[in-house]
């Protein structure tokens, strides 16, 4: 498998720290992040590494890192993807891109309820 989705996790973030894809050396490198802390944490190897998926193409790939961030909202990443992307009509989502709305919509929904339920 050519390409890797992953997490960070750290012990004093809550949840997934990051979600990100590349090739298997990714994980570990601090090669092109925007966060200052996020790379402190990285070169003092302060990050376990969960490898979340492994895929042939990085189209597969960046499909499965985008809905895991949608899904667990990362400390790192929290607004990628929010609203960079425009939504395709749902005509013509594929099977899986239609799996993966349905699972983001549920989540969305049960942490708006949490969320009501605290205030």
């Amino acid at each position: 498998m050519d390409y890797v989705v992953y997490a960070h996790i750290a012990k004093d973030i809550e949840g997934y720290a990051y979600i990100g894809m590349g090739n298997r050396d990714r994980p570990r490198s601090s090669w092109r992040r925007s966060d200052k802390r996020h790379v402190e944490l990285i070169e003092n190897g302060e990050l376990e590494v969960k490898i979340l998926g492994e895929y042939e193409t990085k189209d597969e790939a960046f499909l499965h890192e985008r809905h895991l961030i949608k899904l667990h909202q990362p400390h790192f990443n929290r607004f990628m993807y929010h609203n960079s992307h425009k939504a395709k009509p749902s005509s013509e989502l594929t099977p899986i891109e239609i799996k993966f709305r349905k699972i983001e919509l549920a989540a969305f929904r049960k942490r708006r309820a949490l969320k009501q339920q605290t205030v």
